[in-house]
């Protein structure tokens, strides 16, 4: 089940389509592709083999982290969306937020087991959708 992982961090290069086909290509959507790319690449490298606590995994923690941090940052306050976009893109940034904690607590329970990778899938489909708001 967690090779699931490893195909769902291959989600972000549709997401680099959207940035070349749809993206306004201004200087934010140019930094958060960047950091997209290295993330996938983070995240692949980590999931091919997830040891908890291994370089590869605080690795893809962190770049998890501020590429999140940054597309909500981009996504709310600088890209011009209706406000009731807004609403439906904080929604899903509340679900993926419970995703990730459901994903963190299950894994302090058992490593990868299956709560864990079902939890941690949910967060990389809620994460992908989320993404695509910076690009559309």
């Amino acid at each position: 089940m967690k090779e699931t992982l490893f195909y769902t961090s291959l989600l972000p290069i549709i997401v680099v389509f959207f940035y070349l086909y749809r993206s306004n290509k201004n200087i934010y959507e140019n930094m958060l592709i960047f950091g997209i790319i290295l993330l996938c690449i983070t995240s692949l490298c980590f999931w091919e083999n997830p040891i908890q606590y291994s370089y590869e995994h605080f690795t893809d923690l962190y770049m998890v982290k501020i590429v999140i941090l940054l597309v909500i940052f981009y996504t709310l306050f600088i890209k011009k969306l209706s406000i009731q976009i807004k609403a439906v893109y904080s929604f899903l940034v509340i679900l993926l937020f419970i995703s990730a904690y459901y994903s963190h607590f299950y894994s302090s329970i058992e490593w990868c087991s299956r709560e864990h990778i079902t939890a941690h899938i949910c967060l990389h489909l809620l994460a992908f959708v989320g993404v695509l708001f910076a690009f559309v």
